[in-house]
């Protein structure tokens, strides 16, 4: 199972951040980093089949393509700003962290404003039919 080896990739690298921390921080925080890009890394092929199988279902049910194409660039944004937060928290950097966290944030809801309008267009469309 693929799991094992990004947990036993993971033990590796804090392992190794914790033994050359004592004596190189600088190094340990590179080795850290180094160690999430890597995990990040192993699990990219997968997300091939996940991005097909939302594609087939948003096809299936009809979806806009746009819908999903926003959807998916929410999570990036949102996966991407987790790992420089965590990173930052590493660097003992909170308020760094927290920049980062909400520039996250703001870039969602900027990703997300365009279909949450087309949403509300079509809700309102909706009604406007059923009115007599």
């Amino acid at each position: 199972m693929r799991i094992f080896t990004i947990v036993g990739l993971a033990v590796l690298g804090v392992t190794l951040a914790l033994t050359v921390r004592s004596f190189r921080p600088e190094l340990a925080l590179l080795i850290g980093v180094a160690t999430g890009i890597a995990v990040l890394l192993s699990v990219v092929g997968e997300l091939t089949g996940v991005i097909d199988a939302l594609r087939a279902a948003a096809r299936q049910y009809g979806v806009d393509e746009g819908y999903l194409g926003v959807l998916l660039k929410i999570i990036g944004i949102a996966y991407l700003a987790q790992f420089g937060v965590q990173i930052c928290r590493d660097a003992g950097e909170s308020a760094a962290a927290a920049k980062v966290e909400l520039a996250g944030r703001v870039l969602v809801l900027a990703a997300a404003l365009p279909a949450a309008v087309a949403m509300l267009a079509s809700a309102a469309e909706l009604l406007r039919r059923a009115a007599p």
